[in-house]
Formats: structure tokens, sequence, C-alpha cells
């Protein structure tokens, strides 16, 4: 895979036509690659459980027990 990924996020709840890109800097935050997103996520607290069909990269974030 070449390029950057960009992490987008989407609560299920807000009606939002557009997905909302997590951004630093007021600029939209890009990672190497997948397995690097999944490591910032890690790093916040967040456990990445697959959601759906593994072709879309599309993830359920869970709050890890503290």
């Amino acid at each position: 895979m070449s390029g950057a990924c960009k992490l987008a996020l989407l609560d299920g709840v807000t009606p939002n036509p557009r997905y909302k890109r997590y951004q630093e800097n007021v600029n939209d935050k890009e990672f190497a690659d997948e397995a690097a997103v999944f490591s910032f996520l890690a790093a916040q607290g967040w456990e990445v459980l697959p959601y759906g069909n593994e072709d879309r990269n599309r993830y359920f974030l869970k709050r890890r027990a503290q």
C-alpha cells in the first residue's frame, strides 16, 4: 500500500453526510499505514474490533476498561 492513511470517525448517531477526519493543528492527521492508525488508537485507550466486511476497512472502537 502506498500513500498515507487518514482516520475517519463516525459516531453512528449524529447525522453527518461527510466523515469527520481526525485532525491535529487543523490539518488531517496522516499515518504511514493502517497499523500506525491502530497503534495510535490503542495508545489513546481504544480497543479496535473488526466491523462487517474486512474489505471495507471499518472498525468498531470500544473504550478499554480502566
